[in-house]
């Protein structure tokens, strides 16, 4: 007889004023002993940053790095998911007599950063509670690009882990 189907939901928001690059969620879902982990699912992604640079030097690729990892028990330590998601942006330009500038407005949602990927881990003793770690950040493509001021935005994302207990 299959054993009964739970969801832990964890969800997270952020909004900086400007940061080069950073974690920007890092949370675990405490699994019971005993319990098998069937699927990781992030959903409801909303992702928006602007930079404002005087040049093109600027402007930079975007990426949110993703992994989930398993902590505790025989798997601990274990990456189950790991991905570079490129942030999809648009590039414009203004400039007065004075001065030009260059912003770059970067937009992603769950076509762009979600994931949803089955698993089979568990069923390990009835003693030892474990635990699903999820960590996303979002960074430019090189460190060179890491000005400070770069970027200010929100991400706000939920992720769900589906376990049989």
């Amino acid at each position: 007889m299959p054993r009964p189907l739970h969801w832990i939901t964890l969800q997270e928001g952020h909004d900086w004023p400007g940061a080069g690059g950073a974690n920007i969620f890092s949370q675990s879902a405490d699994l019971p002993a005993g319990a098998t982990l069937k699927k990781v699912l992030a959903n409801s992604f909303n992702y928006g940053g602007i930079t404002n640079v005087g040049d093109t030097t600027g402007i930079s690729p975007w990426f949110c790095v993703q992994a989930v990892s398993i902590v505790g028990g025989p798997h601990d330590g274990r990456v189950i998911h790991q991905a570079e998601q490129r942030i999809p942006h648009v590039v414009y330009s203004h400039s007065s007599p004075l001065e030009s500038f260059f912003h770059q407005i970067l937009y992603a949602g769950d076509n762009d950063l979600g994931f949803n990927f089955e698993a089979n881990y568990g069923k390990h003793s009835d003693l030892e509670a474990w635990a699903v770690h999820v960590d996303m950040g979002v960074f430019p493509a090189t460190i060179l690009d890491q000005n400070p001021n770069a970027v200010a935005g929100h991400l706000s994302a939920q992720v769900k882990v589906l376990y049989e207990y």
